[in-house]
């Protein structure tokens, strides 16, 4: 985030962002609003992953819009960074909806996610919506990403989602 602040035009948003929380904090002694907020959007994925546990929770659900807009709401203005994770945000159907809204109103969008469900056009959705950074799970060479992923085709996966964003979503930094 460092390199982008310095580098983009989000400077002074986050300063400004910054500057209100210390005065809040320091000079007003009232506890502020975060300035960073990660969210498990949803309890669904696509893989059974050997190290997480998610995916085994019988119970699925997903953040809806609405919710997703009044928790937005109550951490702006004030919130810098946001960060959608889960399970696997992308098969949460209004993700793009809900990547707009929060870019609308916090200056850093950031998503995690296994790849495997990066198309050309979502890509080029998620970064028209705003969307600054993805982490994409990447857990070593072929083989052993695979069998960390419990799936075949994950490594293959990343590597088309990684070439998806490069070419449909260039603005959007991958980590």
């Amino acid at each position: 985030m460092k390199s982008l602040v310095l580098a983009g035009r989000r400077i002074p948003r986050i300063a400004l962002n910054a500057f209100h929380w210390h005065l809040q904090f320091y000079w007003k002694r009232v506890v502020p609003k975060p300035m960073a907020v990660g969210l498990f959007l949803t309890n669904h994925c696509n893989l059974q992953c050997s190290m997480c546990s998610i995916w085994r929770d019988k119970k699925k659900s997903n953040l809806s819009l609405d919710r997703l807009k009044k928790l937005v709401d109550a951490v702006t203005p004030g919130c810098s960074y946001f960060s959608f994770s889960g399970g696997e945000p992308l098969l949460v159907n209004e993700l793009e909806e809900m990547v707009a809204y929060a870019a609308c109103r916090i200056p850093y969008i950031h998503l995690v996610s296994n790849g495997l469900l990066f198309t050309p056009e979502r890509a080029r959705q998620l970064g028209q919506a705003g969307l600054a950074e993805v982490s994409l799970s990447l857990d070593g060479d072929r083989d052993w990403h695979n069998a960390v992923r419990n799936d075949i085709k994950s490594y293959d996966a990343v590597i088309a989602a990684v070439a998806h964003l490069i070419r449909y979503a260039p603005k959007v930094k991958i980590v």
